[in-house]
């Protein structure tokens, strides 16, 4: 058999899970004491937001600035979160009659976070108080002295704290250890919905219209929070799982032109719609050109304004893809696919800083190895890092934060900027943490199962069962399921470029189809007299009225004896 077939590591359950088949599956992935019940039919059941930290102080300046008609901005990032966070804020002051200014800053010239003189550009402006949306946490040098010259700044995030927690009229963020909310991991859209939901409750809003407000704006909540990759579990699975629902009978005009121009069925949004087909278009604008563009797709209401402005967001998504893959291409041919490095720390100029993230990402998923990649720009190196299992890219951008101007992000997904003289520094001391933390493990990447199951299992019954399931995203990926001492019978190229590999293949008297992405070169490289162990997801296809569950290869093995 062909090497490359077997490319993981496959990890099974250790709990022996008994139940239905969906029972199964919640306790294979999430142990055996969870509650199997809630999670399959998830309740609308937020924690009260004045639980996060500084809420209280948050809205009553707010209310403060509404009643002596203050100048307030909202300042976002340029990412989905960030915009969703915007859009979030600017519907909640529109619903109470209060107009704000939205900020989001270019990539280009600016860079992520605060910097001093674009708050000092909106103080000399008139502005009394200014909303931070996804960034903020680690300005608190910057805020602080802001603060300090009257600036009134109320910082909400979702991001790690820093070494010190930023001065001034508030910080909402779940992640700061006195926060009491239940759901620490939520994204800057969930930490904005928290503030909006507050807001309403401090401004006296009746339950009726507040209620309103809730369930309509879930849509922006839900985009956010997959885009962003939070965990959907806890609170974010409530969220996302009643967002779809919203999602697919949005009111908001430019989300539906965006669905109708890449020819997605609204009624059938799941998380799978946001993570390729609204967020990538979405988060174009930023990458590309100015995030404000995406920010009015969302709040604009005029039909030609809106039809302008998706399409051309499709237009530089597709300029995204062209960009993001020309680069990967360059990178693809000066690996060493036999002597692979621990980490990929690498920077070049020409590379677009918009588009970093997205190699980064890809750099990681190919070759499973964490990666540090960045733009050169004059004297000025910015980049995007990913992590693995066993790699905190965040820790490691913290120990060499002397050598950095700014950084910030999660455990598996960071940014950075620094001095090109400390680039060559920069690079052996992010080997060096690598390789300690590493500490020379196999980096084969593994596969973890959640069922072994037999073909008769995957009956019709699950059209109906399966979406209990969903929303799939970080945390609750879909489920993979693995077969054991199937025979294959047949295998034929599919696909118009011939680049997939349909298979035939038996379990008893049970047939199934199963379909491997990308796996026309393994044609001819299986023995129909050899019994193959298959690991994979399903797929639920419905054609010219016929329903048929088809399996999507994750990987292959011949069978153990």
């Amino acid at each position: 058999m062909n090497k490359k077939m077997n490319k993981y590591k496959w990890v099974f359950p250790e709990n022996d899970v008994k139940g239905s088949f969906l029972e199964r599956v919640v306790k294979s992935r999430f142990g055996l004491d969870v509650d199997q019940n809630k999670f399959l039919n998830p309740k609308y059941d937020l924690g009260d937001p004045f639980l996060l930290p500084d809420m209280s102080k948050a809205t009553k300046r707010i209310k403060e600035a509404i009643k002596n008609d203050e100048k307030i901005v909202i300042f976002g990032d340029y990412d989905v979160d960030g915009v969703t966070s915007c859009a979030m804020l600017w519907e909640v002051f529109s619903f109470l009659g209060k107009e704000v200014q939205i900020y989001i800053p270019d990539r280009f010239d600016e860079g992520y976070g605060l910097k001093e003189s674009s708050l000092r550009n909106l103080k000399s402006g008139g502005v009394d108080l200014v909303i931070t949306v996804d960034c903020g946490i680690r300005d608190a040098k910057l805020i602080r002295k802001m603060s300090e010259e009257g600036l009134d700044i109320i910082v909400t995030d979702h991001h790690n704290v820093g070494d010190k927690t930023p001065e001034c009229v508030a910080v909402v963020n779940p992640k700061r250890n006195t926060n009491e909310y239940p759901e620490k991991n939520l994204a800057g859209v969930g930490v904005a919905y928290g503030l909006a939901r507050a807001l309403l409750v401090e401004m006296g809003i009746e339950e009726r219209k507040k209620e309103w407000f809730e369930k309509w704006n879930l849509d922006l909540v839900a985009m956010g929070t997959v885009a962003d990759m939070m965990p959907l579990v806890g609170e974010n699975r409530i969220l996302v799982y009643y967002g779809l629902k919203v999602l697919s009978q949005t009111k908001k005009k430019g989300i539906r032109r965006i669905l109708e121009i890449a020819e997605a069925d609204i009624s059938k949004t799941d998380s799978k719609t946001i993570g390729f087909v609204l967020g990538p278009r979405l988060n174009a604008a930023g990458r590309l050109d100015n995030a404000m563009l995406a920010f009015d797709l969302l709040t604009e209401n005029e039909d030609l304004e809106i039809n302008m402005i998706a399409n051309n967001l499709d237009e530089k998504n597709r300029k995204r893809r062209t960009v993001t893959d020309e680069i990967i291409k360059e990178i693809v041919k000066s690996v060493d696919v036999d002597n692979l490095p621990p980490v990929f720390v690498m920077a070049k100029e020409g590379w677009s800083r918009g588009v970093i993230g997205l190699v980064a990402s890809r750099m990681m998923d190919r070759y499973y190895r964490p990666a540090f990649l960045a733009e050169i720009d004059d004297d000025k190196v910015v980049g995007s890092a990913r992590g693995i299992e066993g790699v905190n890219v965040v820790e490691v951008l913290e120990g060499v934060s002397d050598l950095l101007d700014h950084f910030g992000g999660h455990s598996m997904a960071g940014g950075f900027s620094l001095k090109k003289s400390n680039w060559e520094d920069f690079v052996e001391r992010v080997n060096n943490d690598v390789k300690k933390r590493l500490d020379g493990r196999d980096l084969q990447r593994e596969l973890n199962v959640d069922l072994e199951v037999r073909f008769d299992e995957l009956g019709h019954n699950l059209w109906n069962e399966w979406p209990k399931l969903e929303p799939f995203g970080m945390g609750n990926q879909e489920p993979i399921f693995v077969s054991k001492g199937i025979k294959i019978i047949n295998n034929k190229i599919i696909g118009k470029t011939g680049a997939h590999l349909k298979i035939d293949v038996m379990s008893g008297n049970e047939k199934k189809v199963l379909l491997w992405w990308g796996g026309a070169e393994n044609i001819g490289e299986f023995d129909e007299s050899v019994e193959y162990d298959i690991a994979y997801k399903l797929n639920f296809n419905e054609y010219n009225g016929r329903r048929s569950i088809d399996l999507i290869l994750e990987d292959i093995r011949v069978a153990e004896l």
